[in-house]
């Protein structure tokens, strides 16, 4: 060693560099962190591994690029919110929805976009990722602030033709009911996909419902059930998708 010493530190890090090396695969790696066994895995296979485990991909990955996609994700992601345990990061997704429920002002709104801002920066996550995460969300959005802004009342009325009434209360109201959707999605995802394998959540909220046990409560079975249920809702939003491109893409042929 340069230093004298097989010891570094960094920080408030001690880091050795001592042997023996753990030598682990970059296979190994992953099925160690996730739960995944890659191993002779198609391409589709990758595609819908990498879907539970909302990793971003695209039409011009192939096996190498999805493999890739995932250990960057799981595998290299060394932020505070990833090394938190997965008990605390239960209790704080719960307490953060909570938190986005109460909130009633501006001024609260304005904490939580900057709240989730934060959480997002701290992650290391790419913004673009947690952005397609919310895509989903879209129809959702707009018939909510449809319902809002053509039938909620106010007493500031802006627009008035015929039957239809559009009041500045009901555009405030759309516009905050969406920010707190948008931000409720953005902190949980943080808290419970994008930092938590499917692995890692299952034994923490296991482990956070085990004095239910005395009761009779099948907490193990309960807790297997909520995170196969957690798995397959990306592989249900990405086949929508193709679902509502393959609708799509025939009608704009038609009118080519």
């Amino acid at each position: 060693a340069t230093n004298g010493t097989t010891e570094l530190t960094i920080g408030d890090k001690q880091i050795s560099f001592k042997a023996p090396f753990r030598r682990l695969t970059m296979t190994d790696a992953i099925k160690e962190k996730t739960g995944y066994d890659i191993t002779g895995q198609t391409e589709e296979q990758l595609r819908e591994a990498c879907a539970r485990l909302n990793v971003e991909t695209d039409e011009t990955m192939g096996k190498g690029k999805l493999i890739d996609a995932i250990f960057g994700q799981y595998c290299e992601g060394n932020s505070i919110i990833h090394r938190m345990d997965p008990r605390a990061k239960i209790v704080a997704a719960i307490l953060y929805i909570v938190t986005v429920f109460l909130a009633k002002n501006l001024y609260a709104f304005g904490l939580l976009v900057l709240s989730a801002i934060v959480l997002v920066a701290v992650s290391g996550i790419p913004v673009r990722i947690v952005l397609k995460s919310m895509k989903p969300l879209v129809v959702i959005l707009l018939f909510t602030a449809v319902i809002n802004i053509f039938w909620m009342e106010g007493e500031t009325l802006l627009v008035s033709v015929g039957f239809i009434h559009i009041y500045l209360e009901g555009i405030i109201n759309a516009i905050l009911i969406a920010v707190r959707i948008m931000i409720l999605l953005a902190g949980t995802t943080i808290f419970m996909t994008f930092t938590t394998t499917p692995i890692a959540l299952t034994d923490g909220l296991e482990q956070l419902l085990s004095p239910l046990k005395k009761i009779g409560v099948p907490v193990h079975e309960f807790s297997m059930m909520m995170t196969i249920a957690l798995r397959f809702i990306p592989t249900l939003i990405e086949e929508t998708d193709k679902i509502m491109k393959s609708i799509i893409r025939p009608e704009t042929e038609k009118k080519g």
